[in-house]
């Protein structure tokens, strides 16, 4: 595909920068890093540490029309070395149903493409999977997608993170048996899939830390095991999705990221800590001995808050019109000298009940617009 952008998105999109002169790339086999400090005792030991951005995905919210979608797909067609076939009018359902998609991609790439209707604008979902992530350096994708952002507004709906343990800092066992004693916070379901084959040596164990469900999963496992040994390490892989996952990406996106950001995020999603002593208040639990060694390699994780989310007026007005309403009305009917007297009472008797979070909803649903 060799469509272009029109003159003045081009010029704004330009050329891709590359590594500064003497600089070394920062490619998605990962952020190489030992310690954060040099210290006598990391000097003597410095483990093999890598993370990197695993997979994400989204959608361009604001496309006018079919040659912009054609222009996105051609800079990451560039970027990723591929090429794919936009089939525009063969509609499919991916989450939702979207009136085109592509085809032919060698790297993982998908898109799905949704036509402008009635004002609004096209949107434009964007797969990129890891092996696409694999061949490029990730300044350059955070470089394209950064521009690409600025015209067409991306949101983004998951977003993986992995960090690579290749010294094996953390064993399985401690994890299983920190999850047995239940120390652990910052998540509240696990899960231990154990996989099996007739080519494989040894089983592959996976455990998931969090609800699949949720907008937050950690995995770990033997990459060796997955990778048919390309890969000897034992794997944190964390899984964002929708509110957070779009946080996480354009913390990332943004040139002021720190190069340890992914890692972070990692061991953000979990804390190992020593409740032996029957202390409720997380904050001044210890942490377990060899989750505070890994910390230590690693750094302090980072946590993504969660969306503040306040509750429409519009939803308890249509609640009362649906399921309330009929209610209301027998009473009225037979009853109807009696009826508003006892509703205003009720009314009454309940703003007395409001409580210093109610008052402050109130305040907060003045300014929205319903329909009745």
């Amino acid at each position: 595909m060799n469509y272009e952008l029109s003159a003045d998105k081009y010029m704004l999109l330009g050329s891709l920068p590359g590594p500064l002169p003497g600089e070394p790339p920062v490619c998605n086999t990962g952020v190489n890093y030992q310690t954060q400090t040099q210290t006598q005792t990391q000097t003597q030991y410095q483990p093999h540490l890598e993370s990197s951005l695993d997979t994400f995905s989204g959608v361009f919210r604001n496309v006018p029309s079919l040659n912009d979608c054609y222009a996105i797909v051609t800079n990451i067609e560039k970027a990723f070395d591929d090429r794919v076939v936009i089939h525009p009018d063969k509609a499919i359902t991916h989450g939702r149903k979207w009136d085109g998609h592509s085809s032919g991609s060698l790297r993982g790439l998908r898109f799905y493409w949704q036509r402008p209707d009635f004002g609004k604008p096209g949107q434009l979902c964007v797969y990129v999977s890891g092996r696409a992530l694999a061949q490029v350096e990730q300044s350059s994708v955070k470089a394209l997608f950064q521009k690409l952002h600025r015209i067409y507004n991306f949101d983004c709906t998951r977003f993986d993170a992995a960090l690579d343990d290749y010294s094996k800092i953390v064993s399985f066992e401690q994890v299983l048996q920190a999850i047995r004693d239940k120390n652990y916070a910052r998540v509240s379901k696990f899960r231990e899939l154990r996989s099996y084959s007739d080519d494989d040596e040894q089983p592959g164990l996976t455990i998931y830390m969090g609800s699949t469900s949720s907008d937050k999963m950690l995995r770990m496992y033997d990459k060796s095991v997955e990778s048919k040994g390309e890969k000897d390490c034992y794997r944190w892989e964390a899984q964002f999705r929708r509110f957070k996952a779009n946080v996480v990406f354009h913390e990332w996106l943004s040139p002021d990221c720190d190069e340890n950001y992914l890692a972070s995020i990692v061991v953000g999603c979990v804390d190992f800590l020593d409740k032996s002593s029957g202390d409720h208040h997380v904050d001044r639990l210890p942490l377990l001995p060899w989750w505070e060694e890994f910390l230590f390699f690693v750094g302090q994780g980072t946590r993504i808050p969660c969306k503040k989310v306040v509750a429409s007026l519009q939803k308890v007005v249509d609640w009362i019109g649906n399921s309330v309403a009929p209610s209301l009305m027998r009473i009225f009917a037979t009853h109807p000298e009696e009826f508003m007297p006892w509703l205003q009472c009720s009314m009454d008797e309940a703003f007395e009940r409001f409580t210093s979070s109610d008052i402050a909803k109130m305040q907060i649903y003045q300014s929205e617009v319903l329909l009745f």
